[in-house]
């Protein structure tokens, strides 16, 4: 009977200390992240615990002199939003608007540091990923006047054509009303509009972006 009890016991602790191996891993990574978890605060510097917390599936804004959410003030606000990307080996060109400033993150390190009051200004920068799920955070903060955040990404190698942007003025000024990629810049509008119910047929302006290699000479 003594045997058997030092057998049992043998065996509890083995079980035991294999539990205690499994939680020492932690949890599974994360996968990718259909939505984006936004947090929100009343004051421009991440302050204190959010006003706000949701779900959101993209990140797109443009509340002019508006304002996120009643609870939040149209001036002087923060947010950061959190998400899970499930990524191909490759670079990755991030393309963050903003109007105040912005801070982008990818697997906790610094890709664009926009952190000052600005107008509504486009910045990219390129991030070499393996393959796999990849973190990325983005920090906003509005002061006064309008509001404007945005991110999108891709992968560089399939980024062989124009990045348009279009702008409801003739200045190019403030954050564009619509930005899509197109293969070649060949278009004749007549009297319509680029982008019908998005841009007008008249009064807009467009610039169009693209990187290429060139050789010397």
């Amino acid at each position: 009977m003594m045997k058997r009890t030092i057998a049992l016991s043998a065996a509890l602790i083995v079980l035991l200390a294999l539990t205690g191996a499994t939680f020492a891993q932690g949890p599974s990574p994360q996968h990718s992240a259909p939505t984006w978890e936004a947090s929100y605060w009343n004051n421009n510097g991440l302050s204190g615990p959010p006003v706000l917390q949701r779900s959101e599936a993209n990140l797109d804004y443009n509340w002019g002199s508006g304002s996120p959410d009643p609870v939040i003030h149209a001036d002087g606000f923060s947010a950061r939003w959190t998400r899970y990307l499930d990524l191909a080996a490759g670079t990755y060109r991030f393309t963050a608007t903003s109007d105040d400033g912005i801070r982008v993150y990818v697997d906790g390190s610094p890709i664009i540091n926009e952190w000052y009051d600005h107008p509504a200004k486009t910045v990219s920068a390129d991030k070499a990923l393996a393959a796999g799920h990849h973190l990325v955070v983005v920090e906003f903060c509005e002061n006064t006047g309008d509001a404007v955040a945005r991110l999108s990404w891709a992968p560089v190698e399939t980024i062989n054509k124009w990045r348009g942007e279009y702008f409801v003025n003739q200045s190019l000024s403030g954050a564009p009303a619509l930005v899509r990629d197109e293969s070649q810049i060949n278009f004749m509008w007549g009297s319509g509009s680029p982008a019908p119910g998005i841009i007008g047929s008249d009064g807009f302006s467009v610039r169009w972006t693209r990187w290429l290699c060139l050789l010397r000479g």
